[in-house]
């Protein structure tokens, strides 16, 4: 859990690194609330879609049980508003955006042949 962490890593490889949030941001949402949650998604400008399982029928499915549903922006502006709508929303567990843990986040980008990091001085202006 990212909130219990002293020190935030997430490994990536370099197709995620972007200029401008505005890709796909993952949100996990409880299966019995999914209707209702994706109109909510959708009132806020997005595209919601339910991640869908590769080499298996239906959704993928967390650890906990619940469902992935990916999030298309044009943009987001102001990602810790948004990631602050998106939790008020009743069925929500999390979204991928993480703003709170910027001051503690180290990102290990991967390549073909190497590695960078950007930590939160790179991140946060």
């Amino acid at each position: 859990m990212a909130a219990a962490a002293r020190h935030f890593v997430v490994v990536v490889d370099e197709q995620k690194v972007v200029k401008k949030l505005g890709t796909a941001v993952p949100v996990e949402v409880l299966p019995f609330a999914i209707m209702p949650v994706l109109s909510r998604l959708r009132g806020l400008g997005c595209v919601p879609v339910i991640r869908e399982a590769v080499r298996k029928d239906g959704p993928v499915i967390t650890d906990n049980g619940n469902f992935v549903v990916d999030c298309t922006f044009t943009g987001i502006d102001d990602p810790g508003r948004l990631e602050a709508t998106i939790a008020s929303i009743p069925g929500v567990v999390e979204s991928g955006l993480f703003t709170g843990f910027t001051k503690k986040t180290t990102v290990i980008i991967g390549g073909l042949k190497k590695c960078r990091l950007m930590r939160s001085a790179d991140i946060v202006p």
